[in-house]
C-alpha cells in the first residue's frame, strides 16, 4: 500500500522553490539516545536563517536545550496514537515532512501532515523481504530525484544517519556536528578536583555495567586519587543506591533531575563511565573529554558518530563473544545495530544461559577490562 501511495503520485522536486519550512517527525518509540543521535544533523541545516525546523518529539526538554531560534518543538507523548493526534491538529502547511523511521506505523504518520514533499525509508518488512541479504533501507517519497540514490545499512552505519541521509537525498547538508546548547556562564566553569562520574544503570538489565567490574574499577580509581561520584536520575535511583550502599567508603552519590543539570555536572567532570544508554548520549553532548562506555550486542560505531572520536577520548568496552552473540540473536529483533529488543516471551532458560555466559566472560576478562579502564583514565593528555 505504501509503495503505491508514495511512488505513483510523484512530482519533480523543484529546487528553484527553496524549502523553508521542514517538519521532522521522530517516532514515539525512539528514545532519548535516538533523539540525540538525530540532533547531530540540525546544526548545518539551521544555520540557514530562513529555514524553520519543526520537530515532533516526546523529548521536549532535550530539544529545548538546543540554541536555535528557528527550531520549533511540538510535544507528543510516547505512543503512536498520541503522535497521530498531534499531527492531525497541526494547522501549518510544510514544504517538506521527514520521518526517519522504517516502521510502517510511523511512516503512516506522514499521511496526517500537510506537506508538499514527504520523505521516509521503506518499511523494514518490505526491505527485508526484497533485499534480505543486505538489509538495506532506501528512501521512499512522493517526489523524484534523478541519478541520486541513498541507502542506509542497518547493521553498520551510525543510527543518526537515518536523518542525515534523508537531508543529503534532497541536497541539504547531512554532515554530523554537535548541536549548539543553551549554556549559562556558570555552566562552563571547571572544578579543580578530578571528578569521575559513574552512571551504572540501564533500563535493560543486560546493558548495565557488570557489578564485578563496577566495584573493582571504583575502588582502583579511588586509590589513584580520583573522586568517584555515582550519578542517578529518578528511574535509576533504586538500583544506584543499592550499589552505593555497598561502597559508601569509596564513592559519593548525586541525583540529577534534568538534562541541563546533567550536562552541567558532566561539564565539570574529568571522566564518565557508563553503558550504552540515553545517559551516554548526554555525556557525548557535554564537554567531558574522557568517556568509558560498555556495549553488548550493539556495535559502538552505530551509536557514536565518528567525528566525536576526534573531539573526545572514548573507550568502548564490548562485553560480547560468539557464545553471547548466539544467545542474543534468540532474543533480539535481528537488527543488531538498531537496538536490542527483549520481548516478554523470552524463556527463563535463555535468560539464565545468557547471565551464566556473561558471568563466565567477566570471570575470564575482568582483570584485563579493569586495567584497560584504569590506564585509559589515568593517562594524561599529551
Amino acid at each position: 500500500m505504501f509503495l503505491i501511495l508514495f511512488k505513483v503520485f510523484k512530482r519533480k522536486l523543484d529546487y528553484s522553490a527553496k524549502i523553508k519550512k521542514i517538519l521532522l517527525i521522530i517516532s514515539p518509540q525512539n528514545g532519548l539516545g535516538d533523539n540525540i543521535m538525530f540532533s547531530y544533523y540540525i546544526d548545518n541545516l539551521l544555520k540557514e536563517k530562513d529555514i524553520k525546523l519543526y520537530v515532533v518529539t516526546p523529548f521536549y526538554e532535550l530539544w529545548q536545550t538546543f540554541d536555535y531560534p528557528n527550531l520549533k518543538i511540538i510535544a507528543s507523548k510516547r505512543n503512536t496514537l498520541s503522535l497521530y493526534r498531534v499531527l492531525t491538529k497541526l494547522k501549518e502547511t510544510f514544504d517538506l515532512a521527514l520521518c526517519p523511521s522504517p516502521y510502517v506505523q510511523h511512516i503512516f504518520s506522514l499521511f496526517f501532515v500537510k506537506a508538499k514533499y514527504k520523505l521516509c525509508y521503506e518499511p523494514i518488512r518490505l526491505t527485508k523481504k526484497f533485499n534480505s541479504e543486505k538489509n538495506l533501507l532506501k528512501p521512499l517519497c512522493n517526489f523524484e530525484i534523478t541519478n541520486h540514490e541513498v541507502y542506509f545499512d542497518l547493521n553498520k552505519e551510525f543510527y543518526g544517519l537515518l536523518l542525515g541521509k534523508l537531508f543529503e537525498y534532497i541536497g541539504l547538508n547531512g554532515k554530523a556536528k554537535k548541536p549548539r546548547l543553551k549554556l549559562k556562564a556558570e555552566d562552563t566553569h571547571k572544578f579543580e578536583t578530578k571528578n569521575i562520574f559513574i552512571f551504572p544503570y540501564a533500563k535493560s538489565i543486560y546493558r548495565r555495567i557488570p557489578k564485578e567490574i563496577f566495584f573493582e574499577i571504583a575502588d582502583k580509581l579511588k586509590k589513584c586519587g580520583y573522586r568517584i561520584i555515582l550519578l542517578c536520575d529518578s528511574e535509576a535511583k533504586n538500583y544506584t543506591y543499592e550499589l552505593y550502599n555497598e561502597i559508601k567508603n569509596i564513592a559519593e552519590i548525586r541525583f540529577t533531575n534534568s538534562i541541563s543539570e546533567t550536562i552541567f555536572l558532566l561539564n565539570n567532570a574529568y571522566a564518565v563511565i557508563c553503558s550504552d544508554t540515553g545517559f551516554m548520549h548526554i555525556a557525548l553532548l557535554s564537554e567531558v573529554k574522557k568517556i568509558v562506555v560498555f556495549f553488548t550486542v550493539v556495535a559502538f560505531e552505530t551509536r557514536i558518530p565518528q567525528f566525536l572520536f576526534q573531539e573526545k577520548q572514548i573507550l568502548p568496552i564490548r562485553i560480547l563473544n560468539p557464545d553471547l552473540k548466539s544467545i542474543i540473536s534468540q532474543i533480539s529483533a535481528g537488527y543488531e545495530s538498531f537496538f536490542e529488543v527483549y520481548p516478554g516471551h523470552i524463556t527463563q532458560e535463555i535468560i539464565q544461559k545468557y547471565q551464566e555466559t556473561i558471568r563466565n566472560f567477566i570471570e575470564v576478562y575482568k582483570e584485563d577490562i579493569v586495567n584497560q579502564i584504569k590506564d585509559f583514565i589515568i593517562k594524561e593528555e599529551l
